[in-house]
């Protein structure tokens, strides 16, 4: 089993900003969220009776899922509005 974790670089705006960490250097500042990835691990925790350690692997990939829901809300909302403001 093991974790993968990388991070992703997302639009910095306003709202995005208020839901992510800003990470910053002498040169910039970049709005960025951690992702991790789970590799085969769930597979083998349900194979070996593990099925209190799954559940809460599930419970960590739903929150995952609406955190990054969230992201891509933010992200439509601010397409639309470039949009309306450049038509």
């Amino acid at each position: 089993m093991g974790v993968d974790g990388t991070y992703v670089n997302l639009p910095d705006t306003k709202e995005i900003r208020k839901e992510f960490s800003i990470q910053s250097n002498q040169h910039r500042e970049r709005v960025q969220a951690l992702g991790s990835v789970l590799s085969k691990l769930c597979f083998a925790l349900e194979k070996q009776g593990h099925i209190d350690l799954l559940d809460s692997i599930n419970i960590i990939m739903v929150e995952l899922k609406q955190k990054f829901e969230r992201v891509r809300t933010l992200l439509e909302n601010e397409l639309s509005t470039l949009i309306k403001n450049n038509t």
